[in-house]
């Protein structure tokens, strides 16, 4: 794991230490990890906020045909299978058998997020 040195000022220092013991973190760099997790996940929130924004304004649009859908569950399977997990979720884990499995019976599967 990498090794960064910041500078606080000594209140800032007083509450991180705060809340830690405070039992909030189990040390400073978890503390600093959780914030970090906090900004990547509030910028996917606004890239998606940003985009679903886009799309509401780029017009009317018809309804959705059973192509139109096909497609989009090919393609979210597609993107399952390939995607890295999101910032504070757990490491995806394949499922054998699952549904939309690429090649069932076998030790092959879809990704689940958040499985134990």
């Amino acid at each position: 794991m990498a090794t960064i040195n910041i500078s606080l000022s000594e209140e800032l220092k007083r509450y991180v230490s705060a809340q830690v013991k405070g039992g909030a973190y189990g040390n400073v760099s978890e503390f600093f990890r959780s914030l970090i997790r906090r900004h990547q996940e509030h910028a996917i929130q606004a890239r998606l906020e940003r985009l679903l924004l886009d799309g509401i304004e780029s017009g009317s649009v018809g309804p959705l045909t059973r192509s139109d859908w096909d497609e989009l569950r090919r393609v979210a399977l597609e993107r399952a299978q390939t995607q890295i997990p999101a910032p504070g979720e757990k490491k995806a884990k394949r499922i054998k058998n699952a549904p939309g499995a690429t090649r069932p019976g076998r030790n092959r599967g879809v990704l689940r997020r958040g499985v134990k």
